[in-house]
């Protein structure tokens, strides 16, 4: 899953040019539309879709509804396991879902691609683009955003971080310190092999935005 921090989303009240101009520059195909509250997601907007109203207005997004031509958003509980979900995509012929807790309230999105990739490894095409969110260093360190997704480092890392409980690196700081930690505070996990130490950069109010990722393979700091 993608957490919903980290989901690109179009607001359906903007006007028709700026959410043209939204899809263009998105390296997604399919993207929420929501109204009033980004919680209240009212449909999927497809790329496609959007291409064919346009030329169908004579090459002009001017006046479009786009809420006329978005899908209905198709909801699944986020308990639904990684094989579940796949049967469900291919028996719906559909790879784009929205995930939501057991209150109903929304918590990110996954698409087959998600799932293909936990199967198969990282796929790749002309679009996707290089992460800043992830910074090696030479000794074998890691900086990473806060937001950064923990299956993100384990794919890139060959790591074994749990992410059954959080989803984020920060989540899974703040997990081990069982508090929001300060800058420079440093916290040390032994339970995987390699051992991991996880020392705070940078926090913003009550979110950690930056982490320093030292893995017992690491060598000397520099």
């Amino acid at each position: 899953m993608v957490h919903r921090k980290n989901v690109e989303m179009i607001n359906a009240d903007d006007n028709s040019d700026d959410i043209f101009a939204q899809l263009v520059n998105s390296p997604h195909t399919r993207l929420p539309l929501w109204r009033e509250d980004p919680d209240n997601i009212i449909g999927i907007i497809h790329a496609k879709e959007v291409l064919r109203a346009i030329k169908a207005n004579g090459g002009s997004a001017k006046n479009i509804d786009f809420t006329k031509i978005a899908h209905d958003p198709w909801f699944v509980p986020e308990t639904t396991s990684l094989q579940e979900q796949l049967a469900l995509f291919l028996a719906k012929n559909s790879h784009f879902a929205l995930v939501v807790d057991e209150y109903g309230d929304f918590m990110g999105v996954t698409t087959l691609e998600d799932i293909l990739e936990e199967i198969v490894g990282e796929i790749y095409d002309e679009h996707d683009t290089s992460s800043e969110e992830i910074k090696p260093l030479k000794n074998g360190s890691v900086i990473a955003r806060g937001d950064t997704p923990i299956r993100d480092l384990n794919r890139q890392f060959n790591w074994n971080l749990s992410d059954e409980h959080v989803t984020t690196i920060a989540g899974h700081v703040i997990d081990i310190a069982e508090t929001i930690p300060l800058p420079g505070q440093r916290f040390t996990q032994t339970s995987t092999t390699p051992g991991f130490t996880f020392e705070v950069l940078k926090r913003r109010r009550n979110q950690i935005t930056s982490i320093l990722i030292i893995p017992d393979s690491a060598g000397p700091e520099k």
